[in-house]
């Protein structure tokens, strides 16, 4: 990411269960950064990683003055390259094999559960459970010539847990061939599929990311949070239900402090204040 310039808020805080800085906290008046800090080993995860992701999301969701959150990689080579296979290798027991999967399962409920939309920057390579990352993610701007997919299937593992978004995203045989066949896609593909917003040239994702960002950072923080819990809630209902829901949370919208100002500011031809509630 571009230097912070002076006068500007810039906090850097580090993930407990981390050693060796390898999640790195970065908040930057309203936008919070974090970043998979491990190029040595592609930004693999360990269950130390995740668990350092979980709480820098977690440290997001308390703080009423980040309105944002950006995740990134390390580096200009990888986003993240999934598992940190040579550690999985060399821990043989069961109980913590499943212990450090269900650790992911966390990560990717935490996501989905923040109160914050959380922008992919793409930087490098999404593989495996990275590729996992960006589908989780809101919105993804991806550099054009890194590659995204899951070659679980060579080391005889089918990604299981990448399945639940790409579902989502595609429909199962779209998602099956993608999976099966351990294909990687360009980030072209990717973005004629949906799986990323765009595509750009490396030196132009920062500023496709301020783009994307400027703009939430202007509305109202508690419709862009009820805004983000609709599509994620109302994508697992039918029709009628998930109609049903939508009303519900536009009357709740209606109420807050944020749409009568919205409404007043309108009227009055003046910016609105927004306060969150």
């Amino acid at each position: 990411m571009a230097s912070v310039t002076v006068g500007e808020r810039k906090e850097i805080l580090r993930g407990e269960e981390a050693s060796m800085d390898e999640v790195l906290y970065q908040k930057t008046n309203a936008t919070a950064t974090i970043t998979i800090n491990r190029p040595s080993r592609r930004n693999t995860l360990t269950s130390s990683v995740v668990n350092a992701l979980r709480a820098h999301l977690a440290r997001t969701n308390s703080d009423p003055e980040v309105r944002v959150v950006i995740l990134t990689g390390a580096g200009d080579t990888v986003f993240c390259a999934g598992g940190d296979l040579g550690r999985d290798a060399s821990d043989s027991g069961a109980i913590a094999r499943y212990d450090a999967n269900r650790e992911m399962a966390d990560l990717l409920r935490d996501i989905r559960a923040l109160a914050k939309p959380l922008i992919a920057r793409v930087n490098g390579h999404a593989l495996g459970s990275g590729f996992a990352l960006v589908l989780a993610c809101d919105l993804a701007v991806a550099v054009q010539d890194v590659r995204l997919g899951c070659p679980d299937m060579k080391v005889g593992i089918f990604p299981m847990l990448t399945l639940a978004h790409l579902n989502r995203h595609l429909g199962p045989k779209k998602a099956l061939e993608l999976l099966l066949t351990a294909k990687q896609i360009t980030a072209a593909e990717a973005v004629r599929l949906g799986l990323v917003n765009d595509a750009v040239a490396r030196e132009d994702l920062d500023l496709k990311i301020t783009e994307l960002a400027t703009p939430i950072l202007e509305f109202s923080p508690v419709a862009v949070r009820l805004g983000r819990e609709a599509v994620a809630v109302s994508a697992d209902m039918g029709f009628d239900d998930g109609l049903n829901y939508l009303l519900a949370q536009l009357t709740l919208n209606l109420q807050t402090d944020d749409a009568k100002e919205g409404a007043q500011a309108f009227l009055q031809k003046r910016k609105a204040t927004w306060t969150g509630h």
